[in-house]
């Protein structure tokens, strides 16, 4: 059995290979070098990669077809330790293996919006970095314990004008076909609800804001489907049938605090990109931006 040694001195890069890794649980080559060193050959992040690995930090996995063969990496359990007490970032009790890491297509693409953001930000002069999303992030939308919507992604994009910044918050929910569009109609439901959820008073919570998302947004943030993993023509008859459901669902047309709702996919996320006007409001079908 090989003992791995961990380098003397990491560099810059590895640390933030390191930091962005346990934030995001996994990622891979491709997203590793588009967050980290787009304007350098990949060979940099293998090189980086392949010493967190002899290190003992990092192990990997392949990804299945149809996604290919890549590299998909996650922290070992030393690599975890290692970088939660030498970063600010929270501490993660989520642990990735690899079989995990090679049917995790959902987190890559999750990963993938992330991604597809941070190209934009960059050519545009905004601010959106690996930093810039969090996982499964929960609310509660009433009092009972299974009153909560979990969001697969909270992201906060600041489009950075000549007069300041303009913060952009939204909720991400990804997704790839696998469930009935009427499930995407309940979800809308509960972040409505999250929208006027009010929790119950008490001694300790008297200083914060009555309203629950108030205590973690500045804004309500809106409410961002992406779909992936579909042609364009599939993609738009799912935004097309969502619009038609929400239309025609009465609890959210009384609904006091409406939530904003928008769809793309995933593929118009890289290309033209969140500067164009890729969005579809729901259930308008009104084309926005960001």
């Amino acid at each position: 059995m090989t003992t791995a040694t961990a380098p003397a001195v990491l560099s810059e890069l590895e640390l933030e290979l390191l930091a962005s890794i346990y934030q995001h649980r996994l990622l891979t080559t491709s997203q590793l070098h588009a967050l980290h060193a787009p304007d350098r050959a990949v060979q940099v992040i293998q090189r980086a990669t392949a010493r967190l690995e002899d290190a003992g930090y990092l192990a990997r996995a392949r990804s299945l077809p149809p996604g290919g063969r890549e590299s998909r990496w996650f922290h070992t359990d030393l690599g975890a330790t290692v970088t939660a007490e030498s970063t600010r970032l929270a501490v993660r009790n989520h642990r990735m293996d690899a079989h995990r890491a090679r049917a995790a297509r959902h987190l890559v693409a999750v990963n993938d919006v992330g991604v597809a953001l941070t190209a934009a930000a960059r050519t545009a002069g905004d601010d959106f970095t690996w930093r810039s999303w969090q996982h499964e992030v929960a609310h509660s939308t009433g009092p009972a314990t299974r009153d909560v919507v979990i969001a697969d992604a909270v992201l906060t994009y600041d489009i950075v004008t000549p007069t300041g910044i303009q913060s952009r918050w939204r909720f991400l929910e990804l997704d790839r076909g696998t469930e009935a569009v009427h499930a995407l109609v309940t979800k809308i439901r509960d972040y409505t609800s999250l929208a006027t959820y009010k929790p119950a008073r008490r001694a300790d919570t008297s200083h914060l804001p009555a309203l629950a998302w108030r205590r973690h947004y500045p804004v309500l943030p809106g409410l961002l489907f992406v779909f992936a993993d579909l042609t364009p023509e599939q993609a738009d008859r799912r935004i097309d049938a969502l619009a038609g459901f929400v239309a025609a669902d009465r609890t959210l047309a009384n609904a006091k605090t409406p939530i904003d709702v928008t769809a793309t996919t995933l593929d118009r996320l890289a290309t033209p990109g969140p500067g164009a006007p890729i969005f579809t409001r729901i259930p308008t079908l009104e084309a926005c931006t960001l």
